[in-house]
C-alpha cells in the first residue's frame, strides 16, 4: 500500500491547559467626579477562573515519502476542536513540505 520509505503518522493530543485555579484582582469600580486626586477611588475584588471553557483536542495525520536518504516530501492535516480551549471554536490546518536532514 505504501512505497518503500513512506511513513504515516496519526496523532490525537490535548495541549497543556489549566485544570484548576483562579486569579484575584482589585479593580477600580468608581472614580470621584472631581478626579482621582480629589479623593481615593473605590476598588472591588474580582475573581477570574483559570479553568478553560472546554479542553482542546487535536486530531491529525502526517504522511512522509522518502525522496532520498536525506529528504522527505511531507503532507499533513490537523483539526482542532475547542481551539484555544474555547468551547465550540474549531480550526484546521494543512501542510505540504519538504524536509531535509543534514
Amino acid at each position: 500500500m505504501f512505497p518503500s520509505g513512506a511513513r504515516l503518522s496519526l496523532m490525537v493530543e490535548t495541549p497543556v491547559g489549566a485544570v484548576a485555579g483562579a486569579v484575584n484582582m482589585s479593580v477600580a469600580s468608581s472614580v470621584p467626579a472631581g478626579g482621582a486626586m480629589a479623593q481615593s477611588a473605590s476598588f472591588d475584588e474580582v475573581s477570574v477562573s483559570m479553568v478553560p471553557e472546554a479542553r482542546e483536542v487535536d486530531v491529525g495525520f502526517e504522511y512522509g515519502l522518502a525522496l532520498s536518504d536525506r529528504s522527505d516530501l511531507v503532507l499533513g492535516y490537523a483539526m482542532r476542536r475547542n481551539a484555544g480551549h474555547v468551547a465550540g471554536r474549531s480550526d484546521r490546518v494543512a501542510l505540504l513540505g519538504w524536509r531535509l536532514s543534514f
